[in-house]
């Protein structure tokens, strides 16, 4: 990417989606997003999850809430390209998801989840929110741990 501007504002875009996710920060969550946005969610290529339009997006913070005590999303290498005059930004992004439950307080697990995001960005209003994003589940590994 030839903007270190853009290439710094979408990394913390990609950034905040973890935070968000992590806090259970529906509001912030939502903010990261167009109003046109489209999630999907796959894994062993097939599609699981589909969140459709900025107010659909808190749904997925409380499907998290409803899974998990907690999660850290682990963001790791990330590559991003400019589109359309600057306007427009493809990227990848993949990391590592833990997931600790179960919610209801028995014996803790950790779902550890490999992840790679392939993200569709867009600048509005002169912030870069996400337009798209493909959320795959590479793998995944599930042990037992002790969680506060």
């Amino acid at each position: 990417m030839s903007d270190p501007q853009a290439a710094a504002e979408i990394r913390a875009l990609v950034e905040g989606y973890a935070v968000a996710a992590d806090t259970l920060d529906a509001e912030l969550f939502r903010s990261l997003w167009t109003a046109d946005a489209e999630l999907t969610i796959h894994r062993g290529g097939e599609q699981t999850g589909h969140y459709d339009g900025v107010d659909d997006m808190p749904r997925l913070i409380d499907t998290l809430r409803s899974r998990y005590r907690h999660t850290v999303h682990v963001v790791g290498s990330h590559r991003v390209a400019l589109r359309d005059d600057g306007r427009l930004a493809v990227g990848v992004t993949s990391g590592v998801g833990h997931h600790i439950g179960p919610v209801d307080g028995g014996p803790a697990w950790n779902r550890q989840i490999g992840l790679r995001y392939i993200d569709g960005f867009r600048l509005e209003d002169g912030a870069w929110r996400l337009a798209s994003r493909q959320c795959h589940q590479l793998w995944q590994v599930e042990n037992a741990v002790e969680a506060s």
